[in-house]
């Protein structure tokens, strides 16, 4: 009740009653943080309007210089003309801006052809990864043209190219921690093999006693004889075992 017309006249009502907001309470000075009426015309030509008030970005208001600092319209030709624009505006990636060297940083057209020719480009254009660019050594790190065959060839690739775990690589010794092609049969003869490599569990590697801690076939019947086993072998839990007194 205490949003009445004669309770507001009597200068009572409450923070939240809207009717604080009439014609007559405005022209008096009296109007709440957001009341969208003091967003009128009158109001905003007095000077009077509230920080989120979107009529502050009139044609009037900018000719004045007086706009809010997420003002759209401050993004017209005529302001970016004027050398007056916010920090977000998109149009300072304009033919015309880049050609006079004004560009944001991240700005998409500092990525084209001719840019790229005059040594002008940012840290994430993409097209610093192109032929050319990489025949004269001109690549950033995440490029993944750096993973071709001539580039490898050429002892050039990256920590995570793929394309190093190649039949080629492997034979000549070269081979990343996490290529899977490291536990091939020729690999295995010659004792190089990965540490999760489950080659190292065939017959002839546990024959000559060569198998990895995790490895579950050394726990055959075999091995038992011969009292190889894990501690986590359950095959130990065998009738012969007990008998002959061994068990876990």
């Amino acid at each position: 009740v205490d949003c009445t017309t004669d309770h507001i006249r009597e200068g009572n009502h409450s923070s939240n009653c809207k009717d604080d907001c009439t014609e007559d309470h405005i022209r008096e000075g009296n109007h709440s943080s957001n009341c969208a009426v003091d967003c009128t015309e009158d109001h905003i030509r007095e000077g009077n309007h509230s920080s989120n008030c979107k009529i502050d970005c009139t044609e009037d208001h900018m000719r004045e210089g007086n706009h809010s600092s997420n003002c759209a319209v401050d993004c017209t030709e005529d302001h970016i003309r004027e050398g007056n624009h916010s920090s977000n505006c998109k149009v300072d990636c304009t033919e015309d801006h880049i050609r006079e060297g004004n560009h944001s940083s991240n700005c998409a057209v500092d990525c084209t052809k001719d840019h790229i020719r005059e040594g002008n480009h940012s840290s994430n254009c993409k097209i610093d990864c192109t032929d050319y660019h990489m025949r004269e050594g001109n690549h950033s790190s995440n490029c993944g043209v750096d993973c071709t065959e001539d580039h490898i060839r050429e002892g050039n690739h990256s920590s995570n190219c793929k394309v190093d775990c190649t039949e080629d690589h492997i034979r000549e010794g070269n081979h990343s921690s996490h290529c899977k092609d490291d536990c091939t049969e020729d690999h295995i003869r010659e004792g190089n093999h990965s540490s999760n490599c489950k080659y190292d569990c065939t017959e002839n590697h546990i024959r000559e006693g060569n198998h990895s801690y995790n490895c579950k076939v050394d726990c055959t019947e075999d091995h038992i004889r011969g009292e190889k086993h894990t501690s986590n072998c359950a095959v130990d839990c065998t009738e012969d075992h007990i008998n002959e007194g061994n068990h876990s």
